[in-house]
This record gives C-alpha cells, structure tokens and sequence, in this order.
C-alpha cells in the first residue's frame, strides 16, 4: 500500500478518471476471484504459483525473483502509477477477504465505524467524491456503505464545510 502511493505520489496529472465507471465496477470483483484462486491452490497445497506474482512477496524475495515476477512487478507499478490503490482496488486477495468480514459483520449487526454525509448542509463541492482513493461512488448517499470503503476519512479531511461539516465519520448502529 506505501510503496502504491508513493508511485501514484510521481503521477503529477491524477489520471482520477483513468478507467471508466463501468470497467471500475465489474474490476472491483476481481479480487474475489483472485481470493479464490489463491484459497483453492493453498487448500490443494499449490500456491507457490501465487508466491510468483504476489508484489508484497516479490519485494521481499527481490533476489530471488522469477521472470514472471519481474513483468508483474513492472505492470503493476505502471499500472500504480496510473491508478490510484491500483493492487488494493482490484487484485488484493486480503482486501477482498476484509470486505467479506466487513459485510458479515454488517449482516450480523456488530456496531462499525460509518461515514454520515449531511446532505441538506452540503455545499456541493463534491471533494468527498472526488479524492476517495478507492474510487466509491458516494452519489446522494447520507450514510457510505460500501464494503469498498478503507476508512482512510479523506473524504472527511476534504470538506470544505468546516462548521457544521456537510461530512463525518462516527460510530453507529446499522441503521
């Protein structure tokens, strides 16, 4: 995740807009799959084919690192370059798992961190939408829901509105 942003840190044009909404919606999934995958071969003890293009792992190893890792590990800095959170996003088996502990726990009532938007407050400077690092699509939403959502907060750290803010993040029920 540092070395990701440190990369799209160089990008000095923030292609925000890089992929369309359309693509970024069926991409986000992609990591489920790639959970999957990485499952299936760990349960059937063949997940050395993983340890091949995993970035995390090939940082680590850099020594020892195969061909196949290397064009990985230079398509993904591209593509980090371009896309912001680009790993996290869109291939992180972790992320993806986190998201489906996110959901049971929402499922199940547990209390979790939201983020409220006061819509009749807003100035309707749309700094929340534009500087989410995971691409949600906040839309007129008052509570952010997504599974997506890190809850890094700069959504809230952008508001323009400072008093009252037109966005917070509090703990509540599931409402």
């Amino acid at each position: 995740g540092t070395l990701q942003e440190k990369i799209y840190s160089l990008n000095k044009k923030k292609y925000t807009e890089f992929l369309p909404l359309k693509l970024h919606k069926i991409l986000i999934y992609l990591k489920y799959f790639v959970l999957a995958v990485t499952l299936s071969k760990a349960i059937l003890l063949i997940q050395y084919s993983y340890f091949k293009i995993c970035p995390v792992l090939l940082i680590s190893f850099f020594s020892r690192i195969a061909l196949p890792g290397i064009v990985f590990l230079v398509v993904f800095m591209i593509l980090s370059l371009l896309i912001e959170r680009f790993w996290c996003r869109y291939l992180c088996p972790y992320g993806a798992l986190m998201n489906i502990f996110q959901l049971a726990g929402k499922l199940s009532g547990i209390k979790r961190q939201k983020i409220i938007r006061n819509l009749p407050e807003s100035i309707n400077c749309k700094n929340c939408l534009n500087y989410c690092p995971m691409g949600i699509e906040l839309g007129g939403n008052n509570i952010i829901e997504s599974v997506e959502c890190i809850h890094c907060l700069k959504c809230v750290r952008v508001c323009l509105k400072s008093d009252p803010a037109c966005i917070k993040c509090i703990y509540k029920d599931n409402l």
